[in-house]
């Protein structure tokens, strides 16, 4: 069964769900009922089949949006988890329902009883019946004309039932609807204000169905005013309560902040002081809230550096500056995780552990480089995390932002994904040389198009994936895990970005850049190249990987094949022209507008205009569209050096190091002893 068929019938039961708590079961019949109760039996079995599945965050999702569009409004939002309740909760509906005919009700727990049998609970079944009785009570007295009884009764009746959503339900009927007369109505309405004014019964305000109230309002303008001069008057009589972590359930804070928006909207129509008053509430709240990201957060935030150690200082100087954002951001449940083929001699400290990769350390199979590191790094006899802890991946140069660490938070609450990336500028730090740092303005151009936009719309990696600024849940990635062999160690992002599409995990793209640094010269930035062609090409031929996997980086293999030819014909082109069908003119134009809107997206994205002058800003925006011929003759040299030594494959480490260090790290002492772990979580 496909996805969308699915959701069509999730979507077709919340709607009988809807239905069965609004006045049209008036209409139902037993053949009306049964249809309902076979809905409710299939979701069950949906549940069954989707509970333990990697996408039922997804398919959460999309339930959450569906059923804030149903009609009539339902008090009830549904969860993956309620699929597996649904008989229950549309049993439970239904009772409640006044509209409900009481030959249906019977029916229902008749049906309750035969299904349970010997253990169903008296006091459960009396809960029913009680709940049943009470409504049919309240409808008879509604309908009575003698006052003094209809008076006390309707008092009795109607406070049994307030502590539910069922009062709000009928009032949430039609000015026409001849259910009720004006009366009756009105002498609802009071009861529920009389009810409310109690101090005790103010929970009652929060904690009720916010959709139901607003359909009242919207059907009975009278009602509307009267209901919101009652929250009005109520709400000024509370101490304002700024305390996020205060339970006080009374706040009008909490009230302001808890309330459906449209009804706070349609509140302040009606009141401008009331308008007036939301806003100071809501900024007086705000202002007094102290910043963090911990509340109720359990997880647990390895942020992983690999490095091979030839660069020390470089890695202990990053490692304490992104240590200061983390902190600058109220985190603490969190540690630095560098993973190094050589002892560096990091400081001891709670948010640094060092791990020295062994160097007789071999995988099952035989994988090399560092996709051996971090599958070291994810054996038992290392790994320190939960499965439901979370991996930060970066590379030894990589600054984190506060925007990229709040965009990881944000990613992780979600909670949709098992694995996120987002985008990384080469521009902010030190520029060492200008050349490949205009050339790497293209990769911050495919961050945010093509990796932006297959991870939000298809969640996959359709076109590879990068090896930092990698966000993975310790558990999804220990099932998918790094040891490759040979195929998988040059590429190793990409292949494992494959491997966990195939076992059907979701990506999601995180909000907020990092940053690094483009390589210090030509040499390197060919050589860098070089890896990423023999790897991805390596990626492209394993038969670990389905082809369906394989389709969007088989068009960058194309590309690269072709590249010489593709490069060569753009000179021959001009020296000697040859007719050419419009169709190719069109081809031709297109890709290369595209090259030069990648470029000067990312010249937009990397360099500030304010800080570097106008002028400046300006020149490396036309130098970008400028260098694109030097930049695809150095992108065909890496080609064509990538084949040419694809005999001899390495795994080349470019310089990333410009200046020596100061020695110091976070005031600590430089340790020169042990092979495996400096400091303990």
């Amino acid at each position: 069964m496909t996805a969308e068929i699915l959701m069509k019938n999730i979507y077709t039961f919340a709607n009988i769900l809807s239905q069965a708590g609004s006045d049209i079961v008036a209409k139902w019949n037993h053949t009306s009922l049964n249809n309902a109760f076979n809905w409710a039996d299939y979701c069950i079995k949906v549940f069954q089949q989707i509970e333990n599945k990697p996408y039922r965050g997804e398919i959460e999702k999309h339930m959450a949006s569906m059923t804030l569009h149903l009609h009539p409004p339902s008090c009830l939002k549904l969860r993956v988890e309620d699929l597996g309740k649904a008989r229950v909760i549309l049993e439970r509906t239904l009772l409640q329902n006044p509209f409900l005919p009481e030959k249906l009700s019977r029916t229902i727990i008749e049906q309750k009883q035969k299904t349970k049998g010997n253990n169903l609970e008296p006091a459960e079944c009396q809960e029913i019946v009680t709940e049943v009785t009470r409504v049919s009570m309240l409808m008879k007295t509604l309908q009575t004309d003698e006052d003094l009884y209809r008076q006390t009764q309707l008092i009795s009746e109607a406070t049994a039932l307030l502590s539910t959503d069922i009062i709000l339900k009928m009032l949430c009927v039609l000015p026409s609807d001849t259910t009720y007369t004006d009366g009756q109505l009105q002498d609802l309405h009071n009861i529920i204000v009389r009810w409310l004014s109690e101090p005790q019964n103010s929970r009652f305000l929060v904690t009720s169905c916010k959709v139901l109230i607003q359909e009242a309002c919207r059907y009975h303008s009278d009602l509307c005013q009267s209901y919101l001069e009652h929250i009005v008057s109520w709400a000024e009589r509370l101490e304002p309560s700024y305390n996020e972590d205060d339970t006080n359930f009374y706040s009008w804070s909490r009230f302001l902040v808890t309330s459906s928006k449209v009804l706070i909207q349609e509140a302040c129509r009606y009141h401008t002081d009331l308008c007036q008053s939301y806003l100071d509430h809501i900024v007086g709240w705000a202002e007094r809230l102290e910043p963090s990201y911990n509340e109720d957060d359990t997880n647990f935030y390895s942020w992983r550096v690999v490095t091979k150690g030839t660069c020390p200082d470089l890695v202990k100087r990053n490692v304490e500056r992104n240590i200061n954002i983390c902190n600058g951001l109220g985190l603490s449940n969190f540690i630095f995780e560098i993973v190094t083929d050589r002892f560096i001699g990091l400081p001891r400290c709670p948010s640094v552990r060092e791990i020295v990769v062994p160097f007789n350390y071999r995988t099952e199979k035989k994988t090399l480089f560092k996709a051996r590191a971090l599958q070291y790094c994810l054996d038992d006899s290392v790994n320190d995390l939960k499965d439901e802890d979370w991996i930060v991946h970066l590379d030894e140069e990589t600054i984190l932002t506060r925007g990229s660490v709040i965009g990881i938070l944000n990613f992780i609450a979600k909670g949709t994904s098992s694995f996120g990336q987002g985008v990384i500028t080469y521009a902010n730090e030190e520029i060492v040389c200008w050349i490949t740092t205009i050339f790497d303005l293209s990769r911050v151009g495919n961050d945010y198009g093509i990796l932006r936009f297959c991870l939000k719309h298809f969640r996959k990696p359709l076109f590879s994936w990068k090896g930092s600024y990698v966000v993975s849940n310790v558990g999804a990635e220990r099932n998918v895990s790094f040891d490759f062999g040979i195929h998988g160690s040059i590429a190793e992002d990409c292949f494992f970005g494959l491997m966990a599409w195939k076992k059907g995990y979701l990506f999601d793209f995180i909000e907020g850049e990092m940053w690094e640094r483009s390589p210090f010269s030509l040499t390197d930035y060919v050589k860098q190249r070089r890896r990423w062609v023999q790897g991805i090409t390596l990626t492209f031929f394993s038969k670990d990987i389905p082809f369906k996997q394989k389709v969007g980086i088989s068009f960058s293999l194309l590309s690269w094949i072709t590249m010489p030819l593709t490069a060569s014909n753009s000179v021959l082109a001009f020296l000697y022209p040859l007719p050419m069908p419009i169709v190719f003119h069109f081809l031709c134009a297109f890709m290369g507008g595209v090259m030069m809107f990648l470029f000067v997206i990312g010249a937009l994205k990397s360099f500030n205009y304010k800080r570097t002058g106008l002028c400046k800003f300006l020149l490396i925006c036309t130098a970008s569209v400028l260098l694109l011929p030097c930049f695809v003759i150095t992108e065909t040299c890496a080609v064509v050096y990538a084949f040419l030594t694809f005999s001899t494959i390495e795994f080349h480490t470019i310089k990333k190091e410009s200046r020596p260090s100061d020695g110091n790290f976070m005031h600590g002492q430089h340790t020169n002893h042990g092979q495996h772990t400096i400091c303990n979580v």
